[in-house]
C-alpha cells in the first residue's frame, strides 16, 4: 500500500507535561525521520490507541509528582505494551508511580553536567560517548528506584541519571536528551525510538508540505479526494490518481515491475534497478516539474503502474518501407517530449492503460502547452502500438535504444492533437468535461507565458516546458512539488459545492510568512491575497525588499498598506514590553480588518493566514495548557471576537529550520529562506521605553550596519539571528575634545537550532570593535556599543 501524508503513521507519540523543551522532543525525532506528535498528558486512552504509536514520551514539566494536583497520564499507558520512555518530570513520575520515592533535591541542577555511563552496551546508549555533557534542569530528584529497575548512568549531583526496568520496557532519564546542549542526546533519543521501538524513519518535510497542500486545497477551495486519495494527485482518470514518486515507494515500485509486465523487456528490474529509476524522476520533478508518476488506483489505493511524460533527445531514423506513415526521410537528432506508461499484468485487459495515457497526453497539451507528443514502442509490442494509434498517434520513424547490450528498435509515434474518443469506444464523460475545462483555462493562460519564454531566448523544449509550468522562476532547484503550484492543477478534483473563498495572508517579508504566502500560492493560486503591512517599526529599507522579493521570486501582485503613522501613534507613551506586543497586534488585526474591506466587496476573503511557529506557541501557552507562559506573540492564538476571519496557521507545529526545508521543497531560493528571523513586533521590543521615531531611525542605522558589517566579514550565515538593540541608557563619552551624553547599542548575536536554546556567538573581536566604531561614527546620538553574551536560557533572544 502507498504511504500517504495525511495517513502518516504516528511512530512516536508525547505526552506534554508543560516543559518548555517539549516540542524539542518531537523535532529531534523528525530530524531522524520519525514522524512525532505531541498530545496532551491527559490524552484519553482510546485517543492514544487509535494513533497505535511504537513508543511514548514523557515529557518534563515544571510541577512536582508529589504535590497536590500534580500532572498524572491515564495509568493504563504502561500497559500498551510497547516502550515509554520519561524525561526529567516523566521520569519522576515513573518512578513515584511504580514506588519509587521523589524528594526536593539539596543542589538544584539548572545547566550542564556529566554523564557516567554505568553499561554503555544498553540500547538506549549506544553509540553515546562516556563523559559526555548533558542539560539538567530540574529542582526534585529520584531518591529510590522502584523495584525491577536498575540505574544505568549518574551525574554529578544526580545519583539515578538514568534508569530502566527492562522487563516492562520502561526508561527514564533526569536530563533533556532533546536540548542541542546535550552532546548526544540526538543518538539517544533516536536509539530509543528506532533501536528500542522500532520506529520508522521515512517521515520528511516532502510528506508535510504534500499534505499541507491537500488541508489547505480542502478547507479553502472545499476539493476533496474521495477514495482514500488523500495525498497531492497531479492528474485524475476515473478510476486512478497519478501523483510524483517518493523514495519509501521502492518496494510497490519493485512489485509492479515483474517480468509479467515487462515483457517487452525481457525481465524484471532489480531492486537497484527500481531505486535508481525513482531517483532519476525526483530530478526530472526537479529539473522540468514533470516526469514519470505513480498511478494509484481508486480502489485498492495499491500504485499499479507508472505513467507521465519525459523529455528525451534522441536520434530518429525514418522508416522508408512505411512511406505513407512518414514525415521525413533520413536520419537526424531531435528533442521530444516522450508519453510513458506501464500498467501491472494484473490490472490489464481493463482500457487502464488506455487511461492513464490518456490524461498524460491531455496535460501535455492543455497545461504545459506543447505542440507534439511522442510515444517510442518496442516494435513488436503490439498492444502498446495499438493503444498509441487510439491516442491519434502515427509511426514517424524508428529509435535504437541499447540496453544491456541488446539493441532494441522502438517505432516513433506522434500527434499534435488530443484525440478525445475513437469509435466504438465508451469512454468516461469526466474526462471530456475536464478537458474542455483546462484547454479554456489553457487559451487564458498560455500565450503569455510562451512569449516570455521567448523573451528569455530559452535554447531547448525541456526547457520551455520547465518555464511554462507555472509557479516560481527562479527559485526551483530542489523543488518536487513546482507541478502542484495551483489548485486548477487537478480541476477535476474539486468540488465546486462552495462559493468562491480567499485567504488574506500576513506578509512580514521573513522566511516564515514568505513560506506560509508561497505553501498557500501553490494551494489555491490567485485565491491567495498577500498584504504587507508596513508599520514603521521594519528595519531600514525592509518595505523595499520585501517588495521585490515578491515581484521578482513569487510572481504576486504583493498589497502594501501603509499604516506607519497610525502604529507609531498607537505605541506614543507607552513603555511596558507587553502591553507594545497587544497594541501592535490589535493594530495589525485592525488594519487587516480595513484592507480585507477593499478586496472582499462579494465577501470572498474567509480566511486569515500567518506564519506562526512552535516556538511563538509554546511560550504563549498557559502552564494548563500546559507548556507555562513566557510571553505573549502578536500572531498567536484566534482573533479578536469582531473579526470576521478563520485563522489559518500551516507552520504552527513547525520548527525554524524545517520552515526552510519546506521552503526548499516548494522550490525557494536561498536568499529569502536564510534570512535571520525578524519578530512580529518589529523594533518596537528592540527599543527600551517608549517607542519615537526619533529612536526608530537611530535603530534602523545601527542595525544595518550591524548586518552589513556581517554580510562583509562572511559571518551572517553562522549566525542564527542579529540584531541591535537600543537600550535608552546615556553615559559620558568623549568624541574630538567634546563631552558626550549619548545613547548606547547592544549588539546580539546567537546561535541556535530551532530559537528554543541559544547560545550567544562567539564573533571576532576584530569584528566588533569594527562594528562598533562604524555605529559611534555613523550614527548619531550613540556614543558606547555593548555585546549581549546572555545565552537563552536564562535569557530571552529578544530583549522584550
Amino acid at each position: 500500500m502507498l504511504h500517504s501524508p495525511h495517513t502518516h503513521s504516528v511512530e512516536i507519540l508525547v505526552l506534554d507535561f508543560g516543559s518548555q523543551y517539549t516540542q524539542l522532543i518531537a523535532r529531534r525525532l523528525r530530524e531522524y525521520g520519525v514522524y512525532t506528535e505531541i498530545v496532551p498528558y491527559f490524552e484519553k486512552l482510546d485517543s492514544i490507541k487509535s494513533k497505535n504509536p511504537k513508543g511514548i514520551i514523557l515529557s518534563g514539566g515544571p510541577a512536582s509528582v508529589y504535590e497536590e494536583g500534580a500532572y498524572k497520564p491515564d495509568s493504563r499507558v504502561f500497559e500498551l505494551n510497547i516502550p515509554v520512555l520519561g524525561i526529567c518530570y516523566g521520569m519522576q513520575y515513573i518512578a513515584h508511580f511504580f514506588g519509587g520515592s521523589v524528594v526536593r533535591a539539596e543542589a538544584q541542577e539548572f545547566g550542564k553536567a556529566v554523564l557516567e555511563i554505568a553499561d554503555s552496551s544498553v540500547e538506549l546508549f549506544k553509540g553515546v560517548k562516556q563523559d559526555s555533557i548533558v542539560w539538567m534542569s530540574h529542582a526534585d530528584k529520584v531518591e529510590s528506584v522502584p523495584s525491577g529497575f536498575v540505574e544505568l548512568a549518574k551525574s554529578g549531583n544526580t545519583h539515578y541519571c538514568a534508569i530502566a526496568d527492562f522487563t516492562r520496557r520502561v526508561y527514564a532519564l533526569q536530563f533533556h536528551p532533546e536540548v542541542v546542549h546535550s552532546e548526544c542526546g540526538g543518538e539517544i533519543l533516536k536509539n530509543f525510538a528506532v533501536g528500542i521501538c522500532g520506529a520508522d524513519t521515512s517521515w520528511n518535510m516532502r510528506n508535510f508540505a504534500e499534505s499541507e497542500i491537500v488541508k489547505l486545497r480542502e478547507k479553502v477551495l472545499g476539493e476533496t479526494c474521495g477514495n482514500g486519495a488523500d495525498f497531492v494527485s497531479i492528474l485524475e482518470t476515473p478510476r486512478t490518481y497519478l501523483r510524483p514518486y517518493r523514495l519509501d515507494d521502492l518496494e510497490d515500485l519493485h512489485k509492479i515491475l515483474d517480468e509479467k509486465t515487462m515483457y517487452a523487456w525481457g525481465h524484471a528490474f532489480s531492486k537497484q534497478e527500481c531505486k535508481d529509476w525513482i531517483e532519476q524522476q525526483l530530478q526530472r520533478y526537479q529539473k522540468y516539474g514533470f516526469g514519470l508518476w505513480a498511478v494509484v488506483d481508486k480502489a485498492s489505493g495499491e500504485i499499479i503502474g507508472n505513467a507521465g511524460l519525459n523529455y528525451e533527445n534522441i536520434m530518429l531514423v525514418s522508416d522508408e518501407t512505411k512511406v505513407d506513415e512518414v514525415d521525413s526521410s533520413g536520419e537526424y537528432q531531435c528533442e521530444i517530449l516522450e508519453l510513458g506508461y506501464i500498467i501491472n499484468h494484473r490490472f490489464w485487459g481493463q482500457g487502464l492503460g488506455l487511461e492513464v495515457a490518456r490524461a498524460c497526453a491531455e496535460y501535455a497539451f492543455s497545461k504545459l502547452g506543447v505542440k507534439e507528443l511522442y510515444c517510442l514502442i518496442k516494435e513488436d509490442n503490439a498492444p502498446s502500438l495499438k493503444l498509441a494509434k487510439k491516442l491519434g498517434m502515427r509511426v514517424v520513424g524508428k529509435n535504437i535504444k541499447h540496453y544491456k547490450g541488446q539493441e532494441l528498435a522502438h517505432f516513433v509515434l506522434k500527434t499534435n492533437e488530443l484525440v478525445l474518443c475513437t469509435k466504438g469506444e465508451n469512454f468516461n464523460q469526466k474526462c471530456e468535461v475536464r478537458v474542455e475545462s483546462n484547454m479554456e483555462r489553457f487559451a487564458k493562460d498560455s500565450k503569455p507565458t510562451q512569449e516570455k519564454s521567448q523573451e528569455k531566448g530559452l535554447k531547448s523544449n525541456a526547457e520551455g516546458f520547465a518555464m511554462r509550468n507555472r509557479g516560481f522562476q527562479g527559485g526551483g532547484e530542489g523543488s518536487l512539488l513546482n507541478i502542484n503550484d495551483q489548485a486548477d492543477n487537478a480541476e477535476s478534483a474539486i468540488s465546486h459545492a462552495k462559493p468562491t473563498q480567499k485567504v488574506l495572508c500576513a506578509v512580514s517579508g521573513g522566511v516564515d510568512s514568505s513560506v506560509v504566502a508561497t505553501l498557500l500560492y501553490r494551494a489555491i493560486g490567485e485565491n491567495l491575497i498577500p498584504v504587507f503591512v508596513d508599520t514603521g517599526l521594519l528595519r531600514k529599507g525592509e518595505r523595499e525588499a520585501v517588495e521585490e522579493m515578491f515581484r521578482e521570486n513569487l510572481k504576486v501582485p504583493l498589497i502594501v498598506a501603509d499604516a506607519k503613522e497610525l502604529f507609531l501613534g498607537r505605541l506614543k507613551g507607552v513603555t511596558e514590553p507587553e502591553q507594545k506586543r497587544k497594541i501592535i497586534g490589535e493594530t495589525f488585526i485592525e488594519v487587516f480588518e480595513a484592507e480585507a474591506k477593499k478586496h472582499n466587496t462579494k465577501g470572498e476573503i474567509k480566511f486569515l493566514a500567518q506564519g506562526t511557529l512552535y516556538p511563538d506557541v509554546i511560550e504563549s501557552v498557559s502552564v494548563k495548557g500546559p507548556s507555562k507562559t513566557i510571553k505573549s506573540h502578536h500572531n498567536v492564538g484566534g482573533l479578536p471576537e469582531w473579526m470576521k476571519f478563520e485563522l489559518i496557521e500551516p507552520l504552527r507545529e513547525l520548527f525554524k529550520d524545517e520552515v526552510r526545508a519546506l521552503g526548499r521543497e516548494l522550490g525557494m531560493p536561498e536568499s529569502m529562506l536564510m534570512r535571520h528571523p525578524f519578530p512580529g513586533p518589529g523594533l518596537a521590543i528592540r527599543i527600551m521605553g517608549e517607542v519615537n521615531a526619533a529612536d526608530l531611525e537611530i535603530l534602523k542605522e545601527a542595525d544595518s550596519i550591524f548586518i552589513e558589517e556581517l554580510h562583509k566579514w562572511g559571518l551572517y550565515d553562522s549566525v542564527w539571528q542579529a540584531f541591535c538593540v537600543l537600550l535608552n541608557v546615556r553615559s559620558v563619552g568623549v568624541m574630538g575634545d567634546n563631552r558626550t551624553y549619548d545613547n548606547t547599542i547592544c549588539v546580539r548575536a546567537v546561535e541556535a537550532m530551532d530559537g528554543m536554546t541559544a547560545s550567544f556567538s562567539h564573533l571576532p573581536h576584530a569584528f566588533l570593535e569594527s562594528v562598533s566604531n562604524r555605529i559611534i561614527n555613523e550614527v548619531a546620538g550613540i556614543n558606547r556599543v555593548v555585546y549581549d553574551i546572555t545565552s537563552k536560557p536564562p535569557g530571552t533572544i529578544e530583549w522584550e
